[in-house]
């Protein structure tokens, strides 16, 4: 019978592992929070599943080994490896003591056992909660403060003065789980990436890299590169602290991975330690194009208990993992990539960004716009492909965008692709000198000559930059020099964005209306006449519906008319929402989601209730509430639609659920609503109570189709559309809410109105709220939740808050 490996994430880094237990003719079973995770359709086996649970994760590998068999658990790049020793300590898997997992992922903890063993690491403060005054440090600035319990260095800054200690603690503390900070001494000197397994304490050495960190205060890797520079004594002298940090943490099966510096005064200092192999693609990709040799192969098997394959001797070749760099805004397109795969030498290239996607400024390792690894014979060659696909690859942002602007104005705080540009007031002359002389490099590696060259090709002469060219290549290298290009032609958003107008949406008449207390600008897309302030009238010359593009003369012509016209004494009318004739809207379809179902219990709670014990399963309850629902709507509007997700015990994919919804048909005037029912689970047992959830207000999606939208408008009609499922999504739960404290009374509590981008609630093209309807491991609720009489009052204190919103959202009498 095939052994069975359990993957905590599903993520990009796991397909590796999953890739070799495959190959040796193991089973796979997934856990990964998000339904659409990369291994979920290679896995045997996956399931959606908070891999922050452990206790959850727990019962569910259990659940498995009890139904089949469980062999092995393993994580490849993720910050769970303490879900991994918790599941194999518990289940008598091989694997890391639980309490060594738990000291390499708690950077406190870690530090003070390195203290007691005699590693070098930095000297260190921890910190709990948020400080209200600026704190006393036993060492001297700069110092590094960062969260005890993260990693991708989100929330890791350098600060240089006392003052300024108080806000980045605040920031670390953010990204921290358990609410942890730690301040620590600066560390000069480079930095290295290892990785290396551990069998009976014994370590197995799998590669060694530079690590490239930029753009302080902040730590953002923009690539790591094999086989290291550094002279052999160095990266000795890192490899035997780092086994020794390996043994003080107690790690003794299983992976480990480490960032260490090597100080000029002090040799190597350990970053930290953790009991896992290394993302960053290092683990997966890069080190076996280097040596050779597979690290996570060897990973799978330790996991497994197996012993270990032979694998060839390790060589030495030249790899090279860099990073692309975006802007603040939002992209619109991207080119090249087929070209940039095609180049010699490229081994593989990930994009973490689409057109839509909104993008920042980095301040950590979660937030590039992808990848790319090149492979050689020699160092150099790999430097300049790598520099060549970055180049060569187009991430066209969205024009005009107010936070792209502001970035590329460079008087802010942000750094500079030229850092030694900063401030810099020669003349274009000037600065096409310095770039002959080859000066001054960006973070890709190019001259400023190099990135002339790149921009002629498309069609960009140096000889007519405008100021605001140069400045935007200089602050934000070739991103910014082609965002700010005066080829760019202007549309309507352009017209939007300059006259700072509200945008109305008529989709009937193909009218886009712009408007504020001064003007009203009306524009018809499909004849190409324009009316302001109802007397004047424009007949445009060239109006592209698709994209929203004018002709130049006409778009000058109408920026003029509103910046030029007087206040109208009498303001006009403006219509919030399109006119239509007819009855009012209408809430023709309600789809009702019981979640869980089939191979999916959800939460599951046991309890011994008048002295027998009873198991509670998530998904036993919400189908018995979604049916109880639907039938006292079915009674009350037998001319309404209300559709179930499910009617029995299977599992419909979240998708599915959400493709359930978008396939109701509805006429004009017609709406759709969707409501999702859960059971609540906590580890504090004590934990009870009603909880409503919607999407933030702040989270921004897609809602509308694009088909036969003007281009140029879609941004602003997507957000008109989905504010308003916003509010009405807060609306319809501020009446479930009432509904359902109407009917329980005391007997259950209500825990408040909760934003989350919950996926169902987030994907769903229409209001959407999630109903978590008590908590299924407190025993005074689930005393409740076993009682079908208490499900029947849920049911109806939702039907009473549904019938409220009804009349409400009707105007009915």
């Amino acid at each position: 019978m095939s052994l069975h490996l359990l993957l905590i994430g599903g993520g990009v880094m796991q397909l590796p592992a999953l890739k070799f237990a495959h190959q040796l003719g193991v089973k796979v079973l997934c856990f990964d929070g998000n339904p659409m995770a990369p291994a979920r359709d290679q896995a045997d086996w996956f399931e959606v599943c908070d891999i922050k649970d452990l206790e959850r994760c727990l019962e569910r590998a259990r659940s498995h080994q009890k139904a089949q068999r469980l062999d092995g658990v393993l994580t490849v790049g993720t910050d769970f490896s303490t879900t991994v020793a918790w599941i194999a300590e518990h289940l008598g898997l091989p694997g890391t003591p639980y309490e060594a997992a738990l000291l390499a992922r708690d950077k406190g903890l870690m530090r003070h056992r390195f203290d007691e063993a005699g590693i070098s690491s930095p000297r260190h403060q921890v910190f709990e909660g948020l400080s209200q005054t600026i704190p006393k440090l036993d060492f001297p600035f700069p110092v590094v403060v960062k969260p005890t319990d993260s990693m991708g260095a989100r929330g890791v800054r350098l600060v240089h003065r006392s003052e300024d200690l108080p806000a980045s603690l605040a920031d670390a503390v953010g990204f921290s789980l358990t609410g942890r900070a730690i301040v620590e001494e600066y560390i000069d000197g480079p930095e290295f990436s290892v990785d290396a397994i551990v069998r009976d304490g014994q370590l197995i050495r799998c590669g060694l890299a530079d690590r490239t960190i930029v753009f302080p205060p902040t730590f953002v890797e923009i690539g790591h590169t094999f086989p290291s520079t550094a002279p052999v004594v160095v990266q000795e002298a890192v490899w035997n602290e780092f086994e020794r940090g390996v043994r003080a943490l107690g790690l003794n099966w299983g992976a480990a991975k480490g960032d260490v510096k090597f100080s000029p005064s002090r040799g190597p200092v350990i970053g930290e330690i953790a009991s896992r192999l290394s993302g960053g693609y290092m683990s997966g990709w890069t080190y076996p194009l280097t040596s050779g040799r597979s690290a996570v192969l060897w990973a799978v098997e330790t996991a497994l208990g197996l012993p270990l394959s032979k694998q060839p001797d390790e060589v030495s070749l030249p790899v090279a993992e860099r990073a692309w760099i975006g802007l603040p805004g939002r992209i619109k397109a991207i080119h090249g990539v087929d070209q940039a795969r095609d180049l010699p030498g490229v081994k593989d290239l990930f994009l973490l960004v689409a057109p839509g996607t909104k993008t920042v400024f980095p301040r950590n390792n979660v937030e590039k716009l992808g990848n790319v690894i090149v492979a050689g014979t020699q160092a150099k060659e790999v430097e300049e492909t790598a520099r060549l696909v970055r180049n060569l690859v187009v991430f066209e942002y969205e024009y005009p965008n107010p936070a792209t602007e502001l970035f590329l104005q460079g008087t802010g705080a942000d750094p500079w692709w030229f850092p030694e540009a900063r401030g810099l007031s020669e003349t274009s002359a000037g600065l096409l000198e310095r770039a002959r002389a080859g000066a001054w490099k960006d973070l890709y590696g190019n001259t400023l000559e190099d990135l002339l060259v790149v921009l002629r090709k498309e069609g960009m002469e140096p000889s007519e930059f405008t100021e605001r060219v140069w400045r935007s290549l200089l602050v934000g290298g070739l991103c910014g020099a082609r965002y700010a290009s005066p080829v760019l032609a202007e549309n309507l958003q352009d017209l939007v964005l300059q006259t700072g107008a509200k945008v109305f949406w008529e989709p009937y008449r193909d009218i886009v209306l712009l408007s504020d207390t001064r003007h009203r600008l009306s524009i018809d897309l499909v004849t190409g006449l324009a009316l302001g302030d109802g007397k004047d009238e424009f007949s445009l010359q060239k109006l592209d519906p698709i994209t929203g593009q004018l002709d130049s003369t006409d778009f000058q012509t109408l920026l003029s008319w509103w910046n030029n016209q007087p206040v109208p004494t009498k303001i006009p009318a403006v219509p919030v929402t399109v006119e239509r004739t007819g009855q009012g809207p209408r809430i023709q379809v309600l789809v009702l989601d019981a979640g869980h179902g089939g191979t999916d219990p959800g939460s599951i709670g046991r309890h011994t209730i008048d002295g027998k014990e009873v198991v509670l399963r998530e998904k036993d309850l919400t189908l018995t509430v979604a049916l109880e629902l639907q039938k006292l709507l079915t009674e009350a509007y037998p001319d309404r639609t209300i559709v179930l997700t499910r009617k029995n015990d299977t599992y419909p994919t979240l998708e599915r659920r959400v493709q359930i919804a978008h396939a109701q048909k509805l006429g004009d005037q017609e709406s759709i609503f969707f409501l999702s029912l859960h059971f609540n689970a906590s580890l504090n047992r004590k934990a009870r109570g009603l909880e409503l959830w919607y999407v933030p207000q702040n989270f921004e999606r897609e809602v509308i189709p694009g088909i036969d939208i003007p281009e140029s408008v879609f941004p602003v009609l997507n957000t008109l559309v989905d504010s308003e499922y916003k509010k009405e999504s807060r609306e319809l739960a501020e009446h479930l809410a009432r509904g359902l404290a109407k009917e329980l009374g005391d007997s259950s509590v209500q825990r408040g109105l909760k934003e989350n981008p919950w996926f169902v609630v987030r994907m769903a093209r229409m209001p959407a709220v999630l109903a978590e309807l008590g908590f299924i491991t407190n025993p005074e609720e689930a005393e409740s939740l076993h009682d079908p009489n208490y499900l029947k009052k849920l049911a109806q204190g939702l039907y009473n808050g549904l019938e409220s919103f009804i009349h409400n959202y009707e105007d009915l009498p």
